[in-house]
């Protein structure tokens, strides 16, 4: 057992140098993503009494949608997370972090029994459920979609995350609240967004709360960067938030890793191994994940077509490279990278000032061989940021040199970046991505990781007050509790062994 957990510290050790692994960065381009989030947020959102709500339209949404309000969080807490502590712009995005999150409560507070999380409420002290339905109306006051959204959720969760860990040495009144509901928000994502498969080793993604899973999924819902975070926020603050079961974030670590190993699985059985495109829609193979599986209508929602490259597709290469960006993920993330960012590469090096589009150059298009799960693919795709955005932040992975691709790979980023930074905020789904790109390709994301969100923000003495606040006193317990679950665990192994021997 000592020597496993020696062996633990090594591979922690060898994921952190991983995790700094070299990436492109465009260049010729400003990409600022605090001047984007105060676009996304004029645009987009509107303010109530005290909290503020993402407006969307278009396609299968409207109103306000856990998506929207998802995208919401993400992108205020990166730039929060981004900027330097001493930075005055740095308020004004923990700011609308914080009343998106007043948003997001608002919403769970109007989620009822219809929300398939019957396996308790968590949240708001145990009277709400921490996963809100997913459609309400312009002002969050009426439900008009019942049953959690997997994606917007995740997005939501991974923009808390982001907040409690930036300001969680700072004297804030709602950092408790806010931390709190974050970390029970993981532990239901787990509980009520995931399935276990029929022989017990492979858990995957639902479509939502109340379906979905195996016999349905959504290749774009899969995010592993999210569920790594996710886990190591339940092993840090088990211990603050269930004195009861300190342990519990280890416990949940398990599901964590099998989540994640699942989804790339399932990811890798859908690409293309050609052109490095996946499907809308998907149905995985309960019984090996990593081969067969099928696209058929039965399996289709949102309007989409189910084998399409298309509006639900295409942020699958943002969430994976958001694992790479963050956690290295070699063997995994890599694989898959690189069969995207090579296929757009060879397609926008053939960009030019007469011609940008697959609209007045048909080799633009995204290739669809006969052999993959793809039939189709939304066009003219640089035109629409949606789908050039996400795509874009795939070419940041590295080609290796072996790649023919590999020379032109800086001119196709360089391009994709420009059009996206000279992209207006005017709709919701586009302006959401058009944002999204830019806190990646402008590199803030990085550092706003929660694995060392801390350590990238200068600490200034007017920070922190004399007395020990309630954030200060987390960290510390969260540091304690991961250290008494090691030694637990070790006692229960020493123990289990003096009994065997005895």
């Amino acid at each position: 057992m000592i020597k496993s957990y020696f062996g633990t510290a090594v591979m922690l050790f060898i994921t952190i140098s991983q995790a700094a692994a070299y990436y492109l960065r465009p260049e010729g381009v400003s990409l600022d993503s605090y001047s984007r989030m105060v676009e996304f947020m004029g645009a987009l959102t509107q303010k109530f009494s005290g909290y503020r709500a993402v407006q969307s339209s278009g396609g299968a949404a409207g109103g306000v949608v856990s998506e929207g309000q998802g995208y919401g969080l993400l992108i205020s807490s990166t730039v929060a997370a981004s900027l330097d502590k001493s930075d005055p712009r740095r308020e004004e995005a923990v700011t609308f972090a914080y009343q998106l999150f007043l948003g997001w409560k608002k919403m769970c507070q109007l989620t009822d029994g219809g929300s398939c999380q019957e396996g308790g409420y968590y949240c708001g002290s145990d009277q709400y459920p921490c996963l809100p339905n997913w459609m309400f109306n312009g002002d969050i006051t009426a439900v008009w979609g019942t049953g959690s959204a997997p994606d917007g959720d995740e997005d939501g969760i991974l923009g808390l995350i982001m907040l409690v860990e930036t300001t969680r040495n700072e004297d804030r009144a709602w950092w408790q609240e806010v931390a709190e509901w974050t970390y029970f928000s993981c532990k239901a994502f787990m509980d009520f967004n995931t399935q276990l498969s029929s022989s017990g080793n492979h858990r995957i993604l639902k479509l939502g709360s109340c379906f979905g899973g195996w016999d349905c999924s959504n290749p774009s819902y899969f995010a592993p960067a999210h569920y790594t975070a996710f886990r190591n926020f339940m092993t840090e603050y088990a211990e603050m938030f269930n004195s009861d079961n300190p342990c519990e974030g280890e416990e949940y670590k398990p599901m964590w890793d099998n989540l994640i190993r699942t989804t790339y699985l399932v990811l890798e059985a859908n690409q293309c191994p050609s052109t490095g495109l996946v499907t809308n829609w998907y149905k995985p193979n309960e019984n090996d994940p990593s081969t067969g599986g099928s696209v058929a209508g039965d399996c289709a929602y949102s309007g989409t077509p189910y084998a399409e490259f298309g509006s639900e597709a295409c942020r699958t290469m943002w969430r994976v490279a958001l694992d790479y960006l963050w956690n290295g993920s070699p063997g995994r993330s890599d694989a898959f990278l690189q069969r995207i960012a090579s296929q757009a590469t060879s397609k926008l090096r053939l960009v030019n000032n007469g011609c940008s589009s697959s609209s007045c150059n048909a080799e633009i298009a995204l290739d669809t061989p006969s052999s993959c799960f793809v039939a189709s693919v939304l066009e003219p795709w640089t035109d629409i940021p949606f789908m050039l955005g996400p795509v874009s932040t795939a070419l940041m992975f590295p080609l290796p040199a072996s790649d023919p691709e590999s020379p032109y790979q800086q001119q196709a980023l360089n391009f994709a970046a420009h059009r996206i930074d000279s992209s207006p905020i005017n709709d919701y789904y586009s302006g959401s991505w058009i944002a999204i790109s830019t806190i990646t390709l402008s590199g803030d994301i990085l550092t706003a990781n929660p694995a060392n969100i801390n350590s990238n923000t200068s600490t200034d003495a007017t920070d922190t007050t004399a007395d020990a606040t309630d954030s200060t006193t987390a960290a510390g317990a969260a540091a304690i509790a991961s250290q008494y679950c090691l030694l637990l665990n070790i006692y229960i192994y020493l123990v289990v062994v003096l009994l065997l021997k005895s």
